[in-house]
């Protein structure tokens, strides 16, 4: 929505973003427009910007309601590495009791797993535990953190706590497919039921690894057993 004054074929700088943020009231009506601006500077990498249109959306009042910008600002500031920024955001959600979604808490754990925040990491698992928070995204993260750090105990409660399904998506999320491999024939020794997601992660690995013959031999395994293929994973 840039404004008249402007080229029509110019996209919004970010220094556009924060100048109508700050005189233009109409432009910004609500927290979940200005989450979307705040994603655009961080995606620029801007953190001036980012820092500017935090700050216009306190005075605003609009950083106490239960929104998008919460979770716009943490990704915000772990993309443009704000160590100051993310914890000032966590400190206003925590003043105004609202609570890191799981998908933001994926992005947290991500961040402080690249900065060596092992305790950071720690406190996030724990709140995943307590309000038991799902989600591969989530998953992904908890797995890839854990694994850096050798923490073979809480890998486990990942595990346990997401459930093996859930696990087998976090890996091939990662790229890691001797681990999905591993989990896949665990489930299968388990005597677990094969569902169509199972058949559908081996034919994700098959097709990362450019086996063709083996995609199509799965989608037969598939027929003869009676497997209906999931429309939405495939």
């Amino acid at each position: 929505n840039a404004k008249h004054r402007r080229d029509k074929d110019r996209l919004p700088s970010c220094g556009d973003l924060v100048s109508d943020a700050l005189t233009t009231d109409e432009l910004y009506p609500d927290p979940d427009v200005y989450a979307l601006c705040v994603q655009a500077c961080a995606n620029a990498y801007d953190a001036e910007a980012v820092r500017k249109l935090h700050d216009s959306a306190l005075q605003k009042g609009f950083c106490a309601e239960d929104s998008s910008l919460g979770r716009a600002l943490i990704r915000a500031y772990c993309r443009v590495e704000d160590q100051h920024g993310l914890e000032r955001t966590l400190e206003q959600l925590q003043q105004n009791g609202l609570e890191v979604d799981g998908r933001a808490l994926a992005v947290l754990v991500e961040y402080y797993a690249s900065r060596q925040m092992k305790s950071e990491v720690d406190a996030c698992w724990t709140q995943v535990e307590m309000r038991g928070l799902q989600g591969v995204e989530l998953c992904s993260s908890l797995l890839q953190a854990f694994g850096m750090f050798e923490d073979t105990e809480r890998i486990e409660l990942v595990r346990a706590h997401m459930g093996l399904h859930a696990v087998v998506q976090g890996y091939l999320a990662l790229d890691d497919i001797p681990r999905t491999t591993a989990v896949l024939q665990e489930m299968e020794e388990m005597g677990l039921d094969l569902d169509a997601d199972w058949y559908a992660a081996w034919i994700a690995i098959h097709g990362k690894l450019n086996m063709s013959a083996s995609v199509r031999s799965t989608l037969e395994l598939m027929t003869q057993r009676g497997v209906k293929p999931n429309l939405n994973v495939f």
